[in-house]
């Protein structure tokens, strides 16, 4: 009779965790929590696939531009940020305020072709503490037309043309600013000595 009532209890006993399993897959208080499915801003930044492409002129799409246009794009938000200040002060050291903001996007692509500083223009510009681009900056009429004129002129170069019209040489690599005027040299750190705005102007009235 003893055991009979032993195996009466274990079969209860079997019974009931048997259930509660059922009821509790996992066992333990932290499964009666169950997660709800975290809401999309909390998966964290969602990153673009067209990085670079978002602050383009509005009445444009990012599949209707191609490498070379974000190229101009970029060049023309770049001397925006750098340069755009010239044109109040005009002329100077002999050269159009133009031929002095086509100087900066000379050094970026000058950068590209040295090496070091990134695989593309779009590395370039962006590597941190270098170019002040905006990817929020305005794309104006006047620069995007200028940024355009600079890499046709710099592509003519790589086909092999000379005297294509630069304003700036190819080992200029560094420039720095006052707020009125951008200062180029050769060397990060130098003796001081500065561009002397030497080549022709390509860009002066009558050229």
């Amino acid at each position: 009779m003893k055991s009979k009532i032993v195996a009466l209890l274990c079969l209860l006993a079997c019974t009931a965790i048997t259930a509660s399993v059922a009821l509790f897959p996992g066992g333990g208080d932290k499964d009666l929590k169950q997660s709800a499915p975290l809401p999309a801003w909390s998966a964290g930044p969602q990153i673009s696939t067209t990085a670079g492409l978002e602050t383009f002129p509005v009445d444009a799409t990012p599949d209707t531009f191609s490498p070379d246009d974000m190229e101009a794009v970029m060049l023309a938000k770049t001397m925006y940020a750098e340069a755009n200040v010239l044109r109040w002060y005009g002329d100077q050291f002999g050269m159009s305020y133009k031929a002095r903001q086509a100087a900066v996007a000379w050094v970026a692509l000058n950068r590209v072709d040295a090496g070091g500083f990134g695989e593309d223009l779009y590395d370039v510009l962006t590597r941190p503490n270098q170019f002040a681009y905006d990817p929020d900056a305005p794309v104006t009429d006047e620069l995007l037309e200028l940024a355009w004129d600079v890499l046709h002129r710099w592509w003519a170069e790589k086909d092999g043309e000379t005297d294509v019209g630069r304003t700036i040489p190819a080992d200029y690599l560094y420039f720095e600013g006052d707020g009125k005027e951008n200062y180029f040299r050769k060397e990060y750190q130098g003796d001081g000595a500065m561009w002397d705005w030497s080549l022709p102007d390509p860009y002066k009235e009558g050229q």
